[in-house]
C-alpha cells in the first residue's frame, strides 16, 4: 500500500474529505482572508476552532477524525505540514484549552485520542513550557527532565523565541520562529478587517506584532553577527575580544 505524502498543496484537501463536517470552518476561512497570502500553518487555524467547538460538545467521533488526520501529517507530512499540525495545531490547542476560563474545554476528553507521535509532541511542549499537563503523564510519573530556564517568564511567542535563541534549544528541532510569523499576518488581517475596533483592542494587537517582529529582527541581527564572527580568522578575533574589553 503506497503512503501518501502530505504537502501544502494537499493536505486541506485530504482534511475535508476525511471529515465533511469542517467544510463549513473552511469555506468561512477562505472568505475571510479572500486574495490576501497565507501558509499553510495559518490554513490550520479553521481547524483548531473547529476542534474547539467539538471538545465543548464533546463529540469524540469527530475528534477522533481530527486527530487521526493530525497524526498522518506529523508522520507522512513534509516540513511544512509537520510543523503546522504541530507547532500550530497541537501547541495552539494545548494552550487554548489550559488557560481557558470555559471549564467544558477539558484538555482530558481527547488525550486519549492522540495518535503516538502527537503525545510524544505535546509532552515535549510541556518539558519545554515547564508544565504539566493533565492527563498527558501518569500520577506517578514526574518530569525530571523538564528544560528550567534561568528566567521562566516565557508566557509568550516572543519570548519562547527568545529562548530558544539563547539557550540553543527546540521542540523536536523546531522552533517558534514560523509560527511567530504567521500570528504576526493574523494580526494584520485583523487590524486591516476590523478598522472600527476599540483602540484599546488594536494597541493590544500592535503591541503584541511590535513584541515579535522585535524578537524576530534580534534574532535575524545576532546570526548575522555570529555568521561574521565565524568567518574572522583565529588572529581577529583575539583582536576583536581585546577591543571589546576597552
Amino acid at each position: 500500500m503506497k503512503i501518501q505524502k502530505f504537502t501544502s498543496q494537499n493536505a486541506m484537501d485530504y482534511v475535508r474529505e476525511q471529515i465533511p463536517e469542517f467544510e463549513p470552518y473552511w469555506q468561512e476561512h477562505l472568505e475571510y482572508w479572500g486574495d490576501a497570502s497565507k501558509t499553510i500553518g495559518i490554513d490550520f487555524y479553521p481547524i483548531l476552532d473547529f476542534t474547539t467547538d467539538l471538545i465543548q460538545k464533546q463529540d469524540i467521533l469527530i475528534l477522533k477524525k481530527i486527530f487521526d488526520v493530525i497524526e498522518e501529517f506529523i508522520v507522512h507530512g513534509d516540513s511544512d505540514i509537520n510543523y503546522a499540525a504541530s507547532m500550530t495545531f497541537l501547541s495552539m490547542l494545548i494552550n487554548h484549552v489550559n488557560h481557558s476560563s470555559t471549564e467544558e474545554l477539558d484538555f482530558g476528553i481527547f488525550v486519549p485520542l492522540l495518535g503516538a507521535k502527537s503525545r510524544e509532541f505535546c509532552r515535549d511542549l510541556d518539558r519545554f513550557w515547564c508544565s504539566i499537563t493533565p492527563g498527558l503523564w501518569d500520577t506517578n510519573e514526574t518530569i525530571d527532565d523538564v528544560i528550567h530556564w534561568p528566567n521562566q517568564d516565557i508566557g509568550s511567542l516572543a519570548s519562547a523565541l527568545r529562548a530558544e535563541f539563547l539557550w540553543g534549544v527546540s521542540i523536536q528541532g523546531y522552533t517558534h520562529l514560523q509560527k511567530c510569523k504567521d500570528s504576526i499576518e493574523v494580526l494584520y488581517r485583523w487590524l486591516k478587517l476590523n478598522e472600527t475596533a476599540s483602540g484599546g483592542d488594536k494597541a493590544a494587537a500592535e503591541n503584541i506584532i511590535h513584541n515579535m517582529q522585535s524578537a524576530i529582527n534580534e534574532m535575524n541581527l545576532m546570526n548575522k553577527v555570529m555568521a561574521e564572527y565565524k568567518s574572522l580568522s583565529v588572529f581577529e578575533k583575539v583582536v576583536q575580544r581585546i577591543k571589546n574589553l576597552f
